[in-house]
């Protein structure tokens, strides 16, 4: 079964008219400054005349806003019913606000999406690599979150494990280059022995260090499920699970 589909127009624009009339909560996703940012949101209507979407967020604490500009891509996601549908856009305006009570927030004006994937089963199953295989996985800094050109040249590490969210690898403690927590990454392995390797946008989840003293680092892969091009590696490391777990490296 495919990972995601691409719904009609008809039926895009009707989820979105919905979704604005009663507010439906959203999940926002973007890349800022500090790194990849997560927001808890909710449709605040619709600009008929300009057909643009109006999203609202609270922020937790005050002067955490994030670095979200005029021409940004973000992606956005919701439920419908047991089912999610998600969508990439661009941000037409951004307007902070002060609450004292919520701690803060903003506006957003969208773009009206040009697509929109509803997620079915996903293909996220998580496979341990077996002993004796070795994949190495190259990584390096976004350049926009990179203090100096030495900063974004790629780490190599080994893959530990890998699903179609994420992957995690283990480096060398003096190699360790990943930034703190969220930080924005580019990552780059090949999903088979002959195949050319899958560039992917990841944020970092985990840093620990292991008992041989080397590093291990969780990387969760951004926004794959809302493009072509995003499912077809998704397809490519179901692929890669599916050969390890014939390997004997399934957990």
């Amino acid at each position: 079964m495919k990972n995601s589909f691409e719904l009609p127009a008809k039926v895009r624009d009707e989820l979105l008219r919905e979704g604005a009339c009663r507010h439906a909560p959203v999940a926002l996703t973007c890349k800022s400054a500090e790194g990849w940012v997560k927001l808890q949101a909710h449709f605040n209507g619709i600009d008929v005349q300009t057909s643009q979407l109006v999203l609202q967020y609270t922020l937790r604490a005050v002067g955490a806003v994030p670095t979200i500009t005029a021409g940004q891509s973000v992606n956005v996601s919701f439920r419908r019913g047991h089912r999610k549908a998600v969508f990439d856009t661009t941000v037409i305006e951004h307007k902070t606000r002060a609450d004292h009570q919520s701690g803060g927030g903003g506006t957003l004006r969208l773009q009206w999406p040009a697509a929109m994937f509803e997620l079915q089963r996903r293909l996220y199953h998580r496979t341990s690599v077996p002993r004796g295989v070795v994949i190495p996985v190259d990584i390096w800094l976004d350049e926009a979150n990179a203090a100096s050109d030495q900063a974004v040249k790629p780490v190599r590490g080994t893959m530990l494990d890998v699903s179609a969210g994420g992957v995690s690898l283990a480096l060398p403690a003096h190699r360790l280059s990943a930034g703190g927590k969220n930080a924005a990454l580019m990552c780059r392995f090949a999903t088979a022995p002959d195949g050319q390797p899958v560039e992917i946008t990841a944020t970092t989840r985990s840093h620990e260090r292991m008992p041989n003293g080397r590093i291990r680092l969780g990387l969760q892969f951004m926004n794959l499920d809302t493009s072509q091009e995003g499912q077809g590696t998704i397809r490519q490391i179901h692929r890669l699970t599916t050969r390890l777990q014939r390997s004997g490296g399934r957990r």
